[in-house]
């Protein structure tokens, strides 16, 4: 049996930055069809720009303390492009959380104009602290 796993109610849609709408939509084809089109690649473009990174692999470090890492497989030759990181640019305002007020169930929500913090995701950007703008690595 093919269940829906939306439940459509005012204090699940107040937690989604986005309509139910896009939810069905990312089930039925996918959350990168849905989210990002312009960012799937045919395998010609792979062919012709993408990087292999076959002279890496994650293994765990032979220091116990530093966990897993990834390290090289075979020499690399000084100026050696080793490997490639797609980056995201975002605006690190959309990344600002404010607190939401509900007062009835599928009345108006109301955005507080106190900024409480940013979201996790912003742990993992690269940025210095004074830009708005922000880099992604995906």
């Amino acid at each position: 049996s093919n269940k829906s796993c939306i439940v459509e109610d005012v204090r699940t849609e107040a937690a989604l930055s986005f309509p139910y709408s896009s939810i069905k939509d990312a089930m039925s084809v996918g959350s990168a069809r849905a989210y990002l089109p312009h960012f799937i690649r045919s395998l010609s473009w792979l062919d012709e720009n993408g990087r292999c990174i076959d002279g890496l692999t994650v293994a765990p470090s032979s220091f116990g303390e530093f966990g897993r890492g990834a390290f090289a497989t075979k020499k690399f030759a000084p100026g050696d492009v080793i490997t490639t990181t797609p980056l995201l640019q975002l605006n690190r305002t959309l990344l600002d959380t404010y607190q939401f007020s509900m007062n009835h169930p599928g009345k108006q929500r109301k955005l507080s104009p106190t900024k409480l913090g940013h979201q996790l995701l912003l742990n993992y950007c690269y940025g210095h602290r004074d830009s708005s703008l922000v880099f992604f690595p995906y």
